[in-house]
């Protein structure tokens, strides 16, 4: 890919000065690097192992335009996104009460405090159902 755009590239000298494309060939290379080490039976450096995170990089470039849709997505849901923690909150506490109620005498010792039945409720509450 990387050299597909450089043979694309109207001048040379302007994909060499996008810190762009340069992040793309540094996160690219190492991989034709360990190819070498490999073929000759040495071991691969670290370093080039660590050069990998540069493709983070890469990936921040694909998602410029989405983080500002993500942001935007969120900002005009905060009223929602509320009223949903709001109501998964008082169903934490109406259902940790209820079991805390209903073991009263015959509980699991683990078990034992009203804070632990809430805690156990949590993943109930979010965990989806099999089909």
């Amino acid at each position: 890919e990387v050299l597909a755009r450089l043979w694309s590239c109207p001048t040379w000298r302007t994909f060499w000065f996008d810190a762009f494309n340069l992040i793309d060939l540094m996160s690219v290379m190492p991989y034709y690097f360990e190819l070498i080490f490999l073929s000759r039976g040495a071991e691969v450096p670290v370093l080039l192992r660590l050069m990998r995170l540069i493709r983070i990089f890469r990936l921040i470039k694909m998602s410029k335009g989405s983080v500002s849709v993500f942001a935007e997505t969120m900002r005009s849901s905060m009223r929602l996104l509320y009223m949903l923690l709001f109501m998964v909150f008082v169903s934490l506490l109406v259902f940790g009460s209820l079991i805390y109620f209903v073991e009263r005498g015959r509980w699991n010792p683990l078990l034992g405090v009203f804070e632990q039945h809430v805690y156990y409720m949590c993943p109930v509450l979010v965990d989806l159902p099999e089909e």
